[in-house]
C-alpha cells in the first residue's frame, strides 16, 4: 500500500496546512500493526548504507538478498525514508527512500526508538 493506512493518506502530517516543523510524535493515526508517524513527520534514518542500485535487484529469498548487498557499491550517505513535514504529498509513500550523509543534522530528519517486549 502506498500510505501507512492503506490506498489514501490519512490524517497524514504533511497534509496539514501552516505546518512550520514536526509534530510532536505519536499524533498520526495507528496503522495495522500499531505504529504511527510512519511517514511525512521527519526522515527517518535508518543504519542502511545508500546504494542507488539497491532495488534493481532483489529476491524473496533472504539469503540471496544478503549476497547481493554485499556486491553493491555503496558511498557514506544512509538511507533515509518516510518524507517530512516540508514534503509535497505528491511525493511521499511508504516506499519512499532517500539518502543523506550520515553527519548531517537537520529539522527535516529524526530516528525511530523501537522497544521490544522481553
Amino acid at each position: 500500500m502506498p500510505y501507512p493506512l492503506g490506498e489514501k493518506p490519512g490524517a497524514a502530517v504533511f497534509l496539514q496546512k501552516g505546518i512550520s516543523g514536526p509534530a510532536r510524535a505519536g499524533t498520526s493515526e495507528p496503522n495495522g500493526y500499531g505504529l504511527r508517524d510512519m511517514m511525512g513527520n521527519v526522515w527517518q534514518w535508518c543504519a542502511d548504507p545508500y546504494a542507488p542500485s539497491s532495488y534493481l535487484l532483489s529476491s524473496l529469498q533472504a539469503r540471496l538478498n544478503a549476497s547481493y548487498e554485499k556486491a553493491y557499491a555503496t558511498g557514506p550517505d544512509r538511507v533515509v525514508r518516510g518524507g517530512g513535514w516540508n514534503n509535497q504529498s505528491e511525493q511521499m509513500r511508504v516506499y519512499t527512500r532517500g539518502s543523506q550523509p550520515a553527519e548531517w543534522s537537520t529539522p527535516y530528519l529524526g530516528f525511530r526508538v523501537a522497544l521490544a517486549r522481553p
